[in-house]
């Protein structure tokens, strides 16, 4: 609600936003790359600080929680599945093994991890979330479980789980990072350029998995370079320009015509038929 967050020389680079994102719904946000997106994830996960306005994540319970007061650790650990945009400086490490990237989703709830390969694998003995000690064990069984399920579950093409990350391909490691995040079952699942470097039959199967979530009540803010992907995912629509939102509502009350004019100009320029031509 009315964010604004500034630069290291005093000019906004978001001003005044204000949106909502609800549970069953895919709010897509476009924009010609450079005009605000990038900072808008960034202040949500507390990566980048606000300079006024609040961020608020209502819990399962309905209390407000004030994610501008929180680690990104805290906000993560809260419900909240995050696919940044540069997977090799924010989503991954390189020097990691794949099963310890993974895990890096789990180590501090190794309950999520029992009961996604539970989910995974009706068959699957996990071990028992009560033997473990956190600041002198770690469950070396769970944590291969997990990380074969993920890299099975999204057909991450490596030698083993032991393979070190920097060793794989771009687009096998954005599967990793796609498989890590949808894991841990958020309640809203916060994705930029989700599909960047993933091949076509990748990027059907997590546009079938975002919808399947949708559909199950997540709440998904997408952030995309590729009007189609916005266009082919999205209930509502933010269209951003110069840090700011030129327009907001459901997909089907613009054009793309219209869509494309907000994105490079922050404006309609002619008037035009209010509904999303077919994609």
């Amino acid at each position: 609600k009315n964010v604004t967050s500034l630069n290291l020389d005093e000019k906004e680079v978001l001003s005044n936003i204000s949106f909502e994102t609800r549970e069953g719904r895919i709010l897509g946000v476009a924009g010609v790359q450079g005009n605000g997106q990038t900072e808008l994830l960034d202040v949500i996960m507390n990566l980048r600080k606000i300079d006024s306005g609040s961020i608020i994540l209502v819990d399962t319970q309905g209390n407000d929680m004030n994610l501008e007061n929180k680690s990104t650790l805290d906000i993560l650990k809260g419900g909240i599945g995050y696919i940044p945009e540069d997977r090799t400086s924010q989503g991954l490490i390189g020097s990691f093994l794949i099963k310890d990237n993974i895990w890096l989703a789990f180590y501090d709830l190794p309950e999520n991890a029992v009961n996604y390969v539970q989910s995974s694998d009706e068959d699957a003995e996990a071990p028992s979330t009560s033997i473990f000690n956190r600041s002198v064990l770690l469950p070396f069984t769970l944590i291969k479980k997990v990380a074969k399920s993920v890299i099975s579950g999204f057909d991450v093409r490596a030698s083993s789980i032991e393979q070190r990350i920097s060793e794989l391909s771009g687009g096998n490691q954005q599967k990793v990072l796609l498989g890590r995040e949808f894991a841990k079952n958020p309640r809203l699942i916060v994705a930029s350029q989700p599909t960047r470097g993933v091949d076509i039959g990748v990027m059907n199967m997590v546009h079938e998995d975002l919808i399947r979530r949708r559909n199950a009540g997540v709440s998904i803010l997408l952030v995309s370079s590729d009007l189609d992907e916005i266009l082919k995912l999205s209930d509502d629509i933010i269209i951003m320009y110069e840090g700011k939102i030129a327009a907001i509502g459901k997909l089907e009350e613009f054009s793309v015509n219209e869509i494309s004019q907000l994105m490079t100009s922050g404006k309609v320029e002619k008037s035009e038929s209010k509904s999303v031509e077919s994609i």
